[in-house]
């Protein structure tokens, strides 16, 4: 369904105001318009929700513009060939493959499925995309890969709202241009999912000591502990290695 296709359905639809965050007060053009953006960049609502159908929106044209019968065959189609990739590229990774098997089986469920972390990841990993997932509710980024620190510069950055409903359609250029976006989110007040850093914390304490950095509790007047030189680490390292990465996305 096209963004044109969903503005058309909803201007015919009686119950348009009670749509899942629609604003009913307003009902100016500009107003409706500002509900397919998000951080100024335009947002599509999904026939089919879901991590799969999500990433398909984002990586398959031929899905995207399908109709809704349409993607359902194409989503059968679909999760029967991830069987058996699963099977074959995912041996001894830190997910139990039948699991994942069984998740995106879901995918096609009369119930919406819900978010998993672990087919999130196996989605992105099977198709070389990486996800950024935004979580209204709490303020939250998280990533897919979570370590921001394996990112890489020639894979496709998508992006969608926690509950796989809406794709963003935000693009970015390079990773340099990601890590801006996310600093500027974060000094914004979102919680960020920074990569936390394994060590033993006399370890930890010097890396960041090293680096010029120090760690801050995240309860004010608390003391630091070893969480908190794990994360202020974490996130130097996924700093770096982003602005170290060059080339095009």
């Amino acid at each position: 369904m096209s963004l044109t296709d969903v503005f058309t359905w909803i201007q015919k639809n009686p119950n348009k105001h009670h749509l899942p965050g629609f604003q009913a007060k307003k009902t100016n053009d500009e107003s409706s318009q500002e509900q397919f953006t998000w951080d100024g960049s335009p947002k599509t609502l999904l026939s089919l929700s879901g991590a799969l159908s999500c990433l398909l929106t984002f990586h398959d044209p031929v899905f995207r513009f399908a109709s809704e019968n349409g993607q359902r065959q194409i989503l059968r189609d679909t999760i029967l060939e991830l069987q058996g990739r699963i099977d074959n590229e995912l041996v001894g990774r830190k997910w139990s493959r039948r699991k994942l098997q069984e998740l995106v089986s879901a995918e096609l469920a009369e119930k919406r499925p819900t978010m998993n972390v672990a087919l999130e990841e196996a989605l992105c990993e099977l198709y070389h995309i990486q996800k950024i997932m935004i979580h209204h509710h709490d303020k939250k980024i998280s990533f897919y890969p979570s370590d921001l620190r394996v990112w890489k510069s020639d894979w496709k950055i998508m992006m969608s709202d926690s509950e796989n409903m809406w794709l963003y359609e935000k693009e970015f250029s390079s990773l340099e241009q990601v890590l801006q976006w996310i600093q500027t989110k974060e000094n914004e007040g979102w919680v960020i999912s920074w990569p936390v850093a394994d060590g033993k914390l006399e370890d930890l304490r010097a890396e960041l000591h090293s680096k010029g950095l120090t760690a801050h509790s995240r309860v004010p007047g608390e003391k630091v502990k070893k969480e908190d030189y794990a994360r202020a680490l974490g996130r130097s390292q996924a700093v770096a290695a982003f602005m170290n990465t060059r080339g095009s996305l």
